[in-house]
């Protein structure tokens, strides 16, 4: 029987192991995330609920697949083997990395402490709890994620503040947007960045440049996004969208994409991914050429999804 080892449980690897199970393909499969749930971070951003959880290891179980909650640490395509934090290292046959993306690391001090999160480190179980407890937030904001966390937290009526060295991402619609912000109570503290999240196990308060400090339970970074594959021992050697210079070794999803840190609104990810998701998974069964085209955003696009939000808080705070 032919293997099929999957690293990460977004969309991609989903929708793309959804398509194996429907295709009835006699394949031993392994999946691998290292939190026990798989849920929708479009929708964590929008209004801090994951109501599409997905218990991965009942899941797996339920398809015969092998589930193994924990974080690849290493893999090394010449030895063909995935290395954990934890658990044993594995060999593979065939390999799907749907690893994502990740939030490039910026120099923060205190960012080992409870209550302060990258955007794509959020657990949302932990958030969960800590959003009872919490009334004050700040945000680091580079992309349109940070601005619809900023509503989504004042809409929960939390005391909330971005920080950004300048919102020009969002062209034309900037004033609008900044005015639209402030109308929510939101303060907006352009040319600033956070320098440390202050407390002892956890955070306090948040100091900026230029010098300020404001009391905060939380800090959030939205700092921009890269394909989630640095942990490959060896020269990756991508190739098209899927393919890498290492036989059977895949690439899916976000983790695919090297315009990922130039992006500033992600209109079509999501969509994108589980297009993939049934692609490759039908090149792999069936050897069908796996044909993908992706999607730019145009200024039409860009300008509707900042009405879209602007429409969805108004809505929402009408109810």
């Amino acid at each position: 029987m032919k293997e099929i080892l999957v690293i990460g449980a977004g969309p991609a690897a989903i929708t793309f192991l959804n398509r194996i199970i429907e295709k009835k393909a006699q394949y031993k499969i392994t999946l691998v995330n290292k939190l026990p749930y798989s849920f929708n971070k479009n929708e964590l951003v929008s209004n801090l609920t994951c109501k599409k959880e997905l218990e991965l290891e009942s899941w797996a179980q339920s398809h015969g697949i092998e589930f193994i909650g924990d974080s690849a640490e290493r893999i090394n395509t010449k030895r063909r083997k995935v290395y954990f934090k934890q658990k044993p290292a594995r060999d593979f046959e065939t390999l799907v990395v749907a690893s994502g993306a990740k939030s490039k690391k910026i120099e923060v001090k205190g960012e080992h402490r409870e209550g302060f999160f990258y955007l794509s480190d959020i657990d949302p179980m932990k958030l969960k709890d800590l959003l009872r407890i919490s009334t004050e937030a700040v945000i680091g904001v580079s992309t349109i994620l940070g601005i619809r966390l900023a509503l989504t937290l004042a809409a929960l009526e939390k005391e909330v503040r971005i920080i950004t060295e300048d919102l020009e991402f969002l062209e034309s619609a900037k004033e609008r947007c900044i005015n639209f912000l402030q109308n929510k109570n939101i303060a907006v503290h352009l040319n600033s960045s956070i320098e440390e999240a202050i407390g002892e196990g956890a955070v306090k308060a948040t100091k900026i440049n230029p010098f300020k400090v404001f009391s905060s339970h939380l800090v959030f970074i939205d700092s921009g996004f890269i394909p989630n594959r640095g942990f490959f021992e060896d020269e990756l050697g991508a190739h098209d969208t899927f393919f890498t210079a290492a036989k059977d070794v895949y690439l899916l999803g976000d983790v695919t994409r090297s315009d990922l840190e130039s992006e500033f609104f992600f209109p079509f990810n999501y969509q994108e991914a589980a297009s993939q998701g049934v692609i490759l998974a039908d090149f792999i069964l069936e050897g069908k050429p796996p044909v993908f085209e992706r999607r730019s955003a145009g200024e039409e696009d860009r300008q509707k999804i900042i009405e879209d939000i602007f429409k969805a808080r108004e809505a929402a705070e009408s109810l």
